[in-house]
């Protein structure tokens, strides 16, 4: 077995044993606290100037998506392109940034991988949705919270904390195309001494041919409370993923001249241990120990014909190790957090190019970087509330970044109309692989950089309806490309992005709410006619959320996505395409037929719609699945 094999028998070995904790922030009092995404501050997201999307345990319950991706596709400011099926890699794109923009936390471990083909962007299709209970995205460069890699927005997936005292659940799924799930969660004591463990197997089955996923996962979270002032806490995560699908830009099932597929297989873990307690009355100090390790294996036949994308194969390890010391201080009217942090970056890769004969393309690369931080929100009235967060990042072998952000929440009419102004700014490393790949990296790149502001306004209506309004622009610069006529990796492109995001929640009667969303998104790729993949001018939907009876509820969804550009390679040329429009409607129902016993029917595309996002990999067609969950 290998070393992320090991982990998660090991860690839980001590965990039940009671001589290692996992993560939830605690306060003074014991009680778990919610640390949100994009501030180290103790802030609810009203209170913060930043615009957040969150998405609760109740209402992914809700919604029953079987696929991560289709949560994330209902947040404003976000699209999302997935090949195909679940065995096909998905991409998340925020405000028009590329893939590798956003960092990708899980219970506040970034999960990036730098050695990656993709410049360091999070695969979402590895991660299997029955293991998240809270969703956060915040958009908009967070380098001075988090330093490298927020270039356009951070997203934290949260697991299931402890508590609620002893719990224990079983349930099984089945669906079409030889889709299936089984999960077991098991859970003891409570918030300040607990623990929760999870496990579970996912086939993805095959909807869209070639395309198909396995994914194993195990997630456990624990923290104990070493007296009434100081907490020790942590989380572990382990996924085993198998994955098949046709190359991308290859044409897919439909187009493709070379019939063999892609195929992966993954491991991928993280953990975090964090040691919290009241120094003083207003002094909290945290240290978090964060690890995430990578270990996968990539074999592709290339696209034919022509010879732009020879076969190819990589065995890739990865490993990132992070310390953090953060301090939070609080007066009357002003909360302040301040700090240092220090992470090493460790990336290996063994593989080869089919040029007829095998060229090999091994790197190897280490990066350590140093950090410090402060970040400040003070209340000037009662209504009117200013931030300010600055950082330095001194990264090995590029040049040090500073980076800022300044904010203010303005609320007026009782506090039913909020407004919101922000400006960031955020940078990101070369990837290991545009550095140091053997054919294609080159040593010299630059940092990319973003620039952003955005301001927003949240009305509540007598009649508890919410309208919330955000206007964005964004600036990024020296985007890393591939230079066909140099053959290597440069610094060229600035891209300007600017649009509208809208969020409505509606109540409906006391047992049922609409919530929905919209997104226009302007995107100027400068002296350039280009346009960016993936990226669609408009997106829309709405879900309807209602009880039927008091042991039947359910969920209508629609999403329309505008059409966009995507390109392929299937004639042995680079050509671009148009894809359409489409719309999508999802229904997801819930009965209650015991306290103990609860069953779940879900129907994916109920309309059947066929639609593309990425050229001739058809979508999944309409699927249906049925759930029984047994608790004790």
């Amino acid at each position: 077995m290998t070393a992320i094999q090991l982990l998660p028998l090991t860690l839980l070995t001590a965990a039940l044993s009671g001589t290692v904790l996992p993560a939830c922030a605690q306060t003074g009092d014991g009680l778990e606290t919610v640390n949100v995404v994009g501030t180290r501050l103790d802030l609810s997201p009203s209170e913060m100037s930043g615009q957040i999307s969150v998405v609760d345990a109740t209402e992914i319950a809700a919604r029953n998506k079987d696929r991560l991706e289709a949560l994330l596709q209902s947040l404003p400011g976000v699209s999302i392109n997935q090949q195909g099926g679940a065995g096909g890699v998905s991409s998340l794109y925020v405000r028009g940034g590329e893939a590798n923009f956003t960092i990708v936390l899980i219970d506040g471990v970034q999960v990036n991988n730098p050695v990656n083909t993709r410049g360091g962007s999070f695969d979402f299709s590895t991660i299997d949705v029955s293991t998240v209970t809270r969703i956060e995205l915040i958009r908009g460069p967070q380098s001075a919270i988090y330093g490298a890699d927020a270039l356009s927005g951070a997203l934290n997936l949260i697991t299931r904390p402890p508590g609620d005292g002893p719990t224990a659940s079983l349930r099984a799924e089945i669906g079409a195309d030889g889709y299936s799930r089984g999960t077991g969660t098991l859970a003891a004591g409570t918030a300040e001494r607990g623990i929760v463990v999870s496990a579970g197997t996912h086939d993805s089955g095959e909807p869209v041919p070639g395309s198909r996923q396995q994914i194993d996962f195990f997630n456990t979270r624990f923290n104990y409370s070493l007296s009434q002032d100081w907490h020790l806490s942590g989380a572990l995560r382990y996924s085993d993923s198998e994955r098949t699908s046709f190359p991308e830009d290859s044409g897919g099932p439909e187009l493709a001249v070379w019939r063999d597929l892609d195929e992966a297989a993954s491991e991928s873990a993280s953990t975090q241990f964090k040691l919290s307690g009241q120094l003083l009355d207003n002094w909290r100090s945290e240290l978090t120990f964060n690890w995430f390790g990578f270990d996968g294996e990539e074999m592709s036949p290339g696209i034919a014909p022509g010879s732009n994308i020879p076969p190819t194969g990589s065995d890739t390890d990865f490993d990132r190790y992070q310390l953090n010391w953060n301090n939070n201080l609080s007066w009357e009217r002003t909360r302040l957090s301040f700090g240092l942090d220090g992470r090493r970056e460790e990336g290996d890769s063994q593989g080869y190019v089919d040029f007829g004969i095998l060229i090999p393309a091994d790197f190897s690369l280490e990066r350590d970087t140093l950090g410090a931080f402060v970040e400040v929100q003070h209340d000037i009235t009662a209504a009117l509330s200013v931030s300010l967060g600055a950082r330095y990042d001194d990264p090995d072998a590029i040049s040090s970044e500073t980076t800022a952000r300044v904010g203010a929440v303005w609320r007026i009419n009782d506090g039913n109309t909020v407004w919101r102004a922000n400006w960031g700014q955020g940078f990101k490393p070369p990837s290991f692989f545009a550095l140091a790949h053997p054919l294609v990296g080159n040593a010299d790149l630059k940092s990319e950089t973003a620039e952003s502001w955005d301001i927003g306004v949240e009305h509540r209506f007598a009649n508890a309806l919410s309208i919330n309004l955000a206007v964005f622009e964004s600036r990024f610069d020296d985007l890393i490309d591939f230079d066909d006529a140099t053959f290597t990796n440069i610094n060229r492109d600035r891209v300007d992005s600017r649009g509208l995001e809208l969020g409505l929640q509606l109540p409906l009667t006391e047992r049922g709410r609409v919530v929905a969303h919209a997104t226009y998104l302007d995107i100027d790729i400068q002296d350039s006619d280009d346009q960016l993949r993936g990226r669609p001018e408009y997106k829309a939907g709405a879900t309807a959320f209602y009880e039927l009876t008091e042991r039947v509820s359910g969920s209508l969804e629609y999403l329309w996505v505008d059409s966009v550009v995507e390109s392929s390679l299937h004639t042995g040329d680079s050509l671009d395409y148009q894809l359409d429009a489409y719309n999508t409607l999802d229904l997801s129902l819930a009965w209650q037929a015991q306290e103990q016993v609860r069953v779940e029917f879900s129907i994916t595309n109920l309309l059947d719609e066929d639609y593309q996002q990425a050229v001739g990999f058809p979508a999944p067609g309409i699927a249906p699945r049925i759930a029984l969950q047994v608790s004790l």
